[in-house]
Parts: structure tokens; C-alpha cells; sequence
């Protein structure tokens, strides 16, 4: 019985390439209504299938996209793990379990990708956020479009950035990382260019020529990673300018200073000019959001300069458990995807009440042994 007739959460198809001998592993994340939002079934396919490929002679590359023209993958289904937290909650019990095996599975997803021995391209088509992009950004061979709209928007659940951001925010430029981070800032393709989030622009019109293109290609069994930038870097067009390149020194400043007070309080007393869409959006967002998550996450990204990616998820499967414990998310996918009134209850209600102790306790450990990610 193949993964198809098991569950079409993820469509799986091995096409025949020109080259005999050699196909193309084709993966659909097949949940439009949901944005391809990833739950527990979708990761779980989405792991057994990859790694039955990699060992597969027949499958040459792998080819992730979303379906329909919406998005990539929105993220992970917080609304589930919501669930997560009442089922554990209305038994009197601690949610932890249930929520370590989602983003166990995630992470490890996540580190499968980055560490495959194959090519894996990845069309991201449109919306890729939080765990669309802690997929996509482990690929070898990642494509934006001119519709690519990227973000990292978990301080506005009562979250943080997760999925590998611990490193990837922080190996950006600067304090862009930073910035996107407590701004949940949305980054286009010239951006996602600019800041290592993408590898190559292809116009959406051209993904059938692109397609064609790998089907055909004559790859080098000893060099396949460089058959396929070969490839990918001849459709390639130009991109759009990148904002936060010709803004860096203003975000810099912006994000300047030793302590997470003294960035909200530069951002309460900014008036962006009417015409500013982008800091306009980034500052109601940062103040908006959960002011525990925007102090770990200033914290997170403070620890995590020179973090290994091994090293970034088992910071995050941390993080996101203790979060998981605290109320602020549970809260905030409410407020924002459940109920949809748009006012969270934050717990504390402003950053000046979040202390020290409340932003370590989201770092301590929760397990008595070694993390559940050791073996990475």
C-alpha cells in the first residue's frame, strides 16, 4: 500500500526523468485549506517518506512544493497543539508529552532535510512561515517567486521563532535577524535572497519550464548538488531589490542596545512616516505581542550567536515545551486563529512585568536526562 491511498495530507509521486534508470521524488504538501499547515500526520509522512528515498537508487532529487497557489506551508497547525494543551489541561495533566512529540518530529524533519544526501529543491510559491520555513530553509536548493511571502510571526501567539531560527535569524546581517524576529516582519523575495533564506528567484509563470528542465537533467552521480545549481541558476531571473539591504543601518539602530527595555521603549516612542508600510507594520506587531515571548526571544538570540543547527533544535524543543507550559501561547492561539477577537490576555500584561526568572524558567530543561534530541 504506497503513502498515497494511506493519507493525502501529502501527495507522493516517484516521475520518470528523461534519463533512464532516474526519477524525481515529487512531494505535494496537500492541505490548501489550511495553507499546507503542518500537523503531526503531515511531518510523520513527510519523515518516513524522505528517508525511504534516500535510500531509494530509483529517486535521483527530491522536489518539495504546496498545493494550491496560496502557499508553501504556512507553518505548523498551533490550532492542534492547542488541543494539545486542553486535552492535557481537562485531565489535570502536564501537556508536555503530547507537545514534545510535534515538535520532536518537527525538528528532526527539519535537521533530515539540511543533513539529505540528495538534492532537495524546494518551490516556495507564495506563503512559507514558521515551520514552512524551517523546511524550506534546510533545503539545498530553495526558489522564491515574485508571490513569496516569508515571516517568523510567533511573538504575536505567545511563541518565538523556532524551527532553526536560533541560527539562521543570527546569522543574518547585522540585527536584522533580530528585528524580524520581535517584529514578525514579512520578507520578500529579494529579501529572502539577501538574507541566505533562498538560493535562486524563478518567476511563478516559469515553474513548468523548471520542471521540464529537471526532468531532463543529466545528472552527475558524483556531484548531483552542482548538476542541479547548474540547472537552477540558468532559468534563474533577476530578483527584486532586496528593503532590508538598503535599510540595514536603520534596523541596526533601531535594534541597538544590550537589553530588550530599551528596543520596546524606541519603539513606542517611534512615528514612522504615513508612507513606512513596513515599519508601521513591524512596530504594531512588536507591540502587540506577547511580551514574555518578546523578552525570550531577545534572550534566544542573544544566546545563540555561533550555535550549531544541532545545537538550535535542542534549544528550541526547550523553549517550545516550557512555552507550551506557560500560558501566553495557548493564549495567544486563541485570541488570534481560534476565537479571533484579536485581544490576547499576555501574562504578564507588559514587559515591564517579566522578569528574569520568568524569561530563564523558558530555557531550564525539563527533562532529568539528556535532551530528547541527543542522538542528533
Amino acid at each position: 500500500m504506497t503513502l498515497e491511498s494511506v493519507d493525502p495530507i501529502i501527495l507522493t509521486e516517484i516521475v520518470p526523468s528523461l534519463k533512464p534508470g532516474l526519477g524525481i521524488g515529487k512531494i505535494t504538501l496537500n492541505a490548501p485549506k489550511t495553507l499546507n499547515s503542518l500537523n503531526l500526520e503531515m511531518i510523520l509522512l513527510l519523515r518516513e517518506t524522505l528517508n525511504a528515498w534516500e535510500r531509494d537508487p530509483r529517486v535521483a532529487l527530491v522536489v518539495i512544493q504546496g498545493a494550491g497557489e496560496k502557499a508553501f506551508c504556512a507553518g505548523g497547525d498551533v490550532k492542534r497543539i492547542h488541543n494539545f494543551i486542553d486535552q492535557a489541561r481537562a485531565k489535570d495533566q502536564s501537556p508536555i508529552e503530547l507537545c514534545q512529540v510535534f515538535f520532536e518530529n518537527e525538528y528532526r524533519l527539519d535537521y533530515e532535510v539540511r543533513t539529505y544526501k540528495k538534492p532537495v529543491v524546494i518551490w516556495g510559491d507564495g506563503i512559507v512561515m514558521g515551520g514552512g520555513l524551517g523546511i524550506m530553509n534546510g533545503a539545498s536548493h530553495r526558489i522564491v517567486t515574485e508571490t513569496t511571502i516569508m515571516a517568523m510571526p510567533e511573538v504575536t501567539i505567545g511563541l518565538y521563532p523556532d524551527v532553526g531560527a536560533s541560527k539562521f535569524l543570527t546569522d543574518m546581517p547585522g540585527r536584522l535577524g533580530l528585528f524580524l524576529g520581535l517584529t514578525a516582519s514579512r520578507i520578500y523575495a529579494g529579501d529572502a535572497l539577501f538574507l541566505g533564506m533562498a538560493d535562486y528567484f524563478v518567476p511563478r509563470a516559469s515553474k513548468e519550464t523548471l520542471w521540464s528542465a529537471l526532468r531532463g537533467l543529466a545528472l552527475d552521480k558524483n556531484s548531483p548538488h552542482e548538476s542541479v545549481s547548474a540547472c537552477l541558476k540558468a532559468l534563474a531571473g533577476k530578483a527584486p531589490s532586496s528593503v532590508f539591504k538598503s535599510r540595514q543601518e536603520e534596523i541596526d539602530r533601531l535594534m541597538a542596545g544590550d537589553n530588550i527595555h530599551s528596543i520596546v521603549k524606541r519603539f513606542e516612542t517611534l512615528i514612522p512616516s504615513p508612507d513606512d508600510k513596513m515599519l508601521i507594520a513591524a512596530r504594531a506587531s512588536m507591540l502587540k505581542g506577547s511580551p514574555t515571548s518578546l523578552a525570550i526571544t531577545f534572550e534566544q538570540i542573544r544566546r545563540s550567536k555561533g550555535i550549531t543547527w544541532t545545537g538550535a533544535y535542542k534549544q528550541e524543543l526547550v523553549l517550545s515545551l516550557q512555552c507550551c507550559l506557560h500560558g501566553d501561547f495557548e493564549e495567544g492561539v486563541r485570541a488570534l486563529l481560534i476565537d479571533k477577537d484579536n485581544a490576547p490576555r499576555w501574562n504578564p500584561s507588559s514587559l515591564s512585568l517579566v522578569t528574569e526568572e520568568d524569561v530563564e524558567s523558558h530555557f531550564q530543561s525539563p527533562w532529568s536526562e539528556a535532551s530528547p534530541l541527543s542522538d542528533l
